[in-house]
């Protein structure tokens, strides 16, 4: 994170002095924006969502909940991410690698 005390920095964001936009420290979006945590943990969500109303065992499914377990460990790994955000990520790797393991018996 770099702070910058009533103007811009190389984010484009106006930083004040002691408050802190919390940004991931690696992740970015397709178009290459850094995202920040809440993002990435709406992304989980998301995610998520898509797998559990997918076709069980079916590709579509495996493929978002893949997607939802790498966003999750990019939230675990970050070490700018809060207990609260850990939380989250957490429960959401743990969903994510149950629906992985959904067949369509």
């Amino acid at each position: 994170m770099k702070f910058v005390s009533g103007r811009r920095d190389s984010s484009g964001l106006t930083a004040h002095p002691g408050q802190r936009e919390r940004k991931a420290s690696s992740a970015t979006n397709h178009e290459g924006h850094i995202m920040t945590i809440s993002q990435i943990l709406e992304d989980t969500r998301q995610a998520i969502r898509q797998a559990v109303a997918a076709e069980n065992g079916s590709e579509q499914q495996r493929s978002a909940a893949h997607h939802a377990q790498s966003l999750a460990n990019t939230v675990l790994l970050d070490f700018t991410a809060n207990s609260r955000d850990l939380g989250r990520a957490r429960y959401y790797l743990e969903e994510a690698i149950g629906i992985q393991t959904l067949t369509t018996d």
